[in-house]
């Protein structure tokens, strides 16, 4: 369903989703999906800047972490996260 899709403006609109390949590869940089997002609510630049790569990974195979993390900018950090938190609510 289109409604259930989450979009964040970057570079480009980009769609997030957390897949069972996202949560697979969460799982494996951080030994749980919990761990990670302990991280992320303890505001880690690291794993928001993770959790924002794998979940549009999907869409571009070829993004690196770095690419991700350059596309954050103090002036978007805010509703990037705002948008990585709402979808995070909805996993629980």
């Amino acid at each position: 369903m289109d409604d259930e899709k989450v979009y964040i403006e970057l570079d480009k609109k980009r769609e997030f989703c957390l897949d069972l390949n996202t949560l697979s590869e969460i799982e494996d940089a951080y030994g749980d999906f919990d761990t990670a997002v302990s991280a992320f609510q303890k505001k880690s630049a690291k794993a928001l800047r993770f959790l924002l790569y794998a979940g549009l990974k999907h869409e571009d195979d070829s993004l690196t972490l770095e690419q991700v993390g350059a596309m954050v900018k103090i002036f978007n950090l805010s509703k990037i996260t705002d948008k990585i938190a709402e979808v995070l609510k909805s996993q629980k």
